[in-house]
C-alpha cells in the first residue's frame, strides 16, 4: 500500500463527490438559486473532517480536511494562481477554500507528508464557478494549477506550474466552457442547494485536472446515524467514483450522508476499496449552529 496515494485518494474522494451513479428516476438538471437572500451555509462556516483508514490489522488516522465559506470576494483574485480574473462590472464572487493535511501514525511511519490547497470564486447570481485554484505539496512534489472559467469566450483555460521545473515550460490547456460548470470544491456547495429528494438523479458538469466531466448524483433516502452521541436525520447519497473511465479506476463503493436540514451540512462520508476503508468524519459538529435533530443526545455505552 502507497500511503500518499491512500492520503490522496481520500482527499480526492471527499472533495470529488459524484460520479455516475443509478437511479429509478431520470436525471433532474441540478439548479443554482438565482437571486436568493439567504444562503444555506453561513459567512465564515468552517467544517473540520477526520480521515481515518480501516484495514486488518491498521485503523489509523490519515488527516484532516477543512473547508471554509468566506462569503464575498473582496479584490477577486486567489492566492497563488497564474490567471488573472477580470470580473464583470455586475460580477459578486464568493469564495471557498479547502485544506487537506496529512497527520498520525501512518504519516510518521513512512514519512509522508500532504498538504493540499483548493480555492475557488464562484458567482453569486448562479453559483457556477469563474476561478479555481489547487496547490499540490507532497512530499517533493509541489504544483500550483490555476482554472479560469471564462463566458466571454466560453471556454475553460488551465494553467499548471511545476515548482520542482522551474525551467520547464507552463502547461497550458482550453477545454469547451458548459453553463453552470463547477469546480470540484465548489460542487460540493452547490451540492448543499438542491432539494434533494428521495430518488433523484442529479446532473451537472464539472472541470477538474485539466477534464470536463458530466456528473450525477443519486439520492438514496433519509438516515438517522449517530454523530457525537447525538441521533441526526441526514439524507443519504452513494456516488460511485471507482471503476473503469471514472476518477479512480480502481475498484471500490462510496457512501455519504449530509444533515437532512436547510443547510445540508456534509457529517460523514465512507469509502470502500482495495487499500481499505476510508471514513471522513465531521469533528467540529458541536461548533457548529444548532441543526435539526430528531432525538435526544445518546447515552453513552455502559462501561464494561
Amino acid at each position: 500500500m502507497n500511503p500518499t496515494r491512500v492520503v490522496r485518494a481520500v482527499f480526492f474522494a471527499f472533495l470529488f463527490l459524484f460520479s455516475i451513479v443509478e437511479s429509478d428516476k431520470a436525471p433532474i438538471r441540478a439548479q443554482s438559486l438565482p437571486n436568493y437572500g439567504v444562503l444555506p451555509f453561513p459567512e465564515g462556516e468552517k467544517l473540520i473532517f477526520e480521515i481515518k483508514i480501516s484495514r486488518f490489522p491498521i485503523y489509523a488516522t490519515l488527516g484532516n480536511i477543512t473547508f471554509e465559506f468566506l462569503g464575498l470576494s473582496k479584490d477577486h483574485a486567489i492566492r497563488g494562481s497564474s490567471i488573472e480574473y477580470k470580473p464583470a462590472e455586475d460580477d459578486e464572487l464568493m469564495v471557498l477554500r479547502a485544506e487537506a493535511v496529512s497527520k498520525g501514525v501512518l504519516a510518521s511511519l513512512f514519512g509522508f507528508d500532504v498538504r493540499d490547497r483548493y480555492e475557488t470564486l464562484v458567482n453569486r447570481a448562479d453559483f457556477s464557478a469563474r476561478l479555481s485554484f489547487k496547490e499540490e505539496m507532497e512530499g517533493k512534489k509541489h504544483l500550483a494549477k490555476t482554472t479560469l472559467f471564462s463566458l466571454p469566450d466560453e471556454t475553460v483555460r488551465y494553467n499548471v506550474v511545476d515548482f520542482t521545473k522551474p525551467q520547464a515550460p507552463l502547461r497550458t490547456k482550453e477545454l469547451p466552457l458548459k453553463a453552470r460548470m463547477q469546480s470540484l470544491l465548489s460542487a460540493i456547495y452547490f451540492l448543499r442547494l438542491q432539494p434533494l429528494a428521495d430518488g433523484d438523479l442529479l446532473c451537472f458538469p464539472v472541470s477538474e485536472d485539466e477534464e470536463n466531466h458530466e456528473f450525477e448524483i443519486a439520492v438514496r433516502g433519509r438516515e438517522a446515524i449517530e454523530l457525537d452521541q447525538t441521533r441526526l436525520a441526514t439524507i443519504k447519497v452513494e456516488p460511485r467514483l471507482f471503476g473503469p473511465g471514472r476518477f479512480f479506476s480502481r475498484d471500490g463503493e462510496m457512501q455519504m450522508w449530509l444533515a437532512d436540514d436547510e443547510r445540508r451540512t456534509p457529517v460523514r462520508l465512507v469509502a470502500k476499496m482495495g487499500a481499505g476503508t476510508m471514513t471522513a468524519t465531521l469533528t467540529n459538529y458541536n461548533s457548529q449552529p444548532p441543526l435539526r435533530r430528531i432525538a435526544k443526545p445518546m447515552p453513552s455505552p455502559p462501561k464494561s
